[in-house]
């Protein structure tokens, strides 16, 4: 054997597993965050989940994060981390219906969900101990799933209180398609199909009457300009997406310690994102009054209506996925989410406002069950 080569060959060796002169180099995370700058995944749920990592690590993972699509845009996120590109990043798993019909089912459940906190939790769970069809799926792709955040409720923005069954009939409302098209038809509404950022416009002209949208669009689309209405109808949450997708080689190459502590960080940056949900919600409902918008509850009506149509609207979703989409069981899976769903909302109101008790839930519930010696390997 050649000396001079074999020493190379060693330090080649040293160099990959981050050795330098007996110094520990620490391994460069690179994270692709779809969304802009402002949005709480980005000022909460990944900053959160770096700290919370870099310190129970001692700094032997470091990250560098890249906000808004600045590496990757959203939708490029799936091939982006499976190519190496990034090593992680947040998917939104909605934009790939085909490739993941399982991450759908569970966002087709959408009008099920009216707490962020109970939908984080039962989603979570569900896919990480519940559905390993769910986790199979997202070999193909490499991505390791660690966790999800929710969305607040979307709620009924609108140009005029719109708060009963008598209110909403006849109502042009811009919707997301999907459940809340078959929502609008129940209730007596016409849905409508807008871009969001033509909402404002379409409110101003007449072309809509309102849109189904989170309570933070009325400042983030300005709709309170020009819509002086707000009803706090929960009408579905989003929740179908993996918040800290890492790339299956770069998750290999971690340590137990190091999957241990990226676990402890989802819980923290989830309860982080969802956290932020709620705070921002309060405050643009706090700003909201001082341009002159009306918040409502909904009428019992209302209420009822939406209620029965959301669980009604089940047996829809999963003839949708067995006959469309090829899955498997779709009821048994469906029934589980709902199960999940009446279990997370009575472990979670205790804990709602309290950010280090859902993080700690998170953890008691579902992450300190996870071996990560075998998870994704």
């Amino acid at each position: 054997m050649n000396p001079i080569k074999s020493l190379a060959g060693m330090a080649a060796f040293a160099v990959a597993l981050g050795v330098a002169g007996g110094a520990y180099a620490a391994k460069e995370v690179r994270v692709t965050i779809g969304v802009g700058p402002k949005h709480p995944v980005a000022t909460h749920g990944w900053p959160t989940h770096v700290k919370a990592v870099e310190a129970e690590t001692d700094g032997s993972l470091k990250y560098k994060l890249f906000v808004g699509g600045s590496l990757l845009k959203i939708k490029a996120t799936l091939s982006g981390v499976r190519d190496g590109v990034a090593d992680a990043g947040l998917y939104a798993l909605t934009y790939w219906p085909a490739e993941l019909p399982l991450g759908n089912l569970v966002g087709d459940l959408a009008l099920l969900g009216e707490d962020p906190a109970t939908m984080a939790g039962a989603t979570v769970e569900f896919n990480m101990m519940h559905c390993s069809e769910c986790l199979a799926e997202f070999q193909p792709h490499r991505m390791i799933y660690t966790g999800t955040y929710s969305t607040t409720p979307y709620r009924i923005i609108s140009k005029g209180r719109i708060n009963s069954l008598d209110d909403i009939k006849g109502k042009k409302l811009r919707t997301a398609g999907g459940a809340w098209v078959r929502w609008s038809q129940k209730v007596g509404a016409v849905s409508v199909s807008l871009p969001a950022p033509e909402m404002y416009e379409g409110i101003n002209t007449g072309v809509i009457d309102g849109a189904i949208q989170t309570t933070a669009a009325l400042k983030g689309y300005g709709l309170w300009d020009v819509a002086k209405d707000i009803t706090l109808i929960p009408l579905g949450t989003y929740h179908s997406l993996s918040l800290f997708g890492y790339n299956t080689d770069v998750w290999k190459g971690f340590t137990d310690a190091e999957r241990r502590a990226i676990l402890n960080g989802a819980a923290e940056g989830i309860a982080a994102t969802v956290g932020r949900y709620y705070e921002q919600d309060a405050e643009v409902l706090k700003e909201a009054a001082g341009k002159g918008v009306t918040v409502h509850q909904p009428g019992k009506d209302l209420a009822e209506a939406t209620r029965a149509f959301a669980m009604g609207d089940v047996d829809v979703i999963v003839a949708d996925a067995e006959e469309k989409r090829g899955i498997k069981n779709a009821r048994a899976k469906a029934d589980k989410m709902v199960e999940l769903i009446a279990k997370w909302s009575k472990l979670t109101e205790p804990v709602r406002d309290d950010r280090a008790g859902f993080a700690a839930l998170l953890k008691s519930e579902i992450y300190d069950k996870i071996d990560v010696k075998t998870y994704g390997m």
